[in-house]
């Protein structure tokens, strides 16, 4: 996720099942033109179809965020 704002956003990151929001992370500061990497090290969050995933700021047009996602392996 990345600021791209010129002032200091906070931001959630959560999963929702239909029914439970689950977070990832819950009112991170992020300071202008900064960044956060959730996980790292080739760590991943494996989830269920027709799970979703949610990535909010509390300010308008604030945030990038890049998302990798697997949905079909092979054998």
């Amino acid at each position: 996720m990345t600021n791209t704002s010129a002032n200091a956003i906070t931001v959630d990151a959560y999963i929702n099942d239909g029914t439970v929001d689950v977070y990832l992370i819950k009112g991170a500061p992020i300071a202008a033109g900064g960044a956060l990497q959730l996980l790292d090290g080739g760590a991943k969050v494996v989830v269920r179809s027709g799970d979703r995933l949610w990535i909010k700021s509390d300010t308008a047009a604030s945030l990038d965020c890049w998302v990798s996602a697997v949905d079909d392996i092979s054998t």
